[in-house]
């Protein structure tokens, strides 16, 4: 017997109550009624928000831990 049964009923997560249908519906009715658009996709890119934070935390922790070693008369 596998003991996840008991825990993990058949439910698809994945798809939408009726209840949850009709109160989206409503929201979108009241959002295009105030004139209110959709959210523009969002278009950034991997190196703007990965890699470019990473650099610029890198090369401040490098300018930070040389400040701190010869601050402290290591170096």
């Amino acid at each position: 017997m596998n003991k996840d049964s008991d825990f993990l009923p058949d439910v698809g997560w994945t798809e939408q109550s009726p209840e949850d249908a009709e109160v989206d519906s409503r929201a979108d009715a009241i959002e295009q009624a105030e004139g209110i658009g959709e959210e523009p996709a969002g278009n950034t890119s991997v190196l703007r928000t990965l890699v470019l934070p990473v650099l610029l935390g890198g090369i401040f922790l490098i300018f930070a831990f040389w400040a701190g070693f010869a601050w402290l008369g290591m170096l």
